[in-house]
């Protein structure tokens, strides 16, 4: 009988029998393709923020302040609850 390992990488499943000599590579490579993955969608993630920063300009530049300084109440508060 022949078990087999199912797992998904984006849009993409993978099924590969699960053999013991095998095994350490399999997990090798798992681990280069998630890797790739997580790389792909960290670039094209800042590829999109990027141009959203482009597109909106000044707008982000002047509500930072304002979304900086809610952060910071929210963990004095935060800080303040614990004790």
């Amino acid at each position: 009988m022949v078990r087999y390992l199912f797992y998904t990488i984006g849009d993409l499943t993978y099924q590969s029998p699960l053999v013991k000599v095998t095994n350490f590579r399999f997990i090798q490579f798992c681990d280069q393709e998630a890797r790739a993955a997580f790389r792909q969608l960290l670039c094209e993630s800042t590829v999109r923020i990027d141009s959203l920063a482009k597109k909106l300009g000044a707008c982000v530049e002047r509500a930072r302040p304002y979304y900086e300084a809610r952060m910071k109440a929210k963990e004095v508060i935060k800080n303040n609850n614990v004790k």
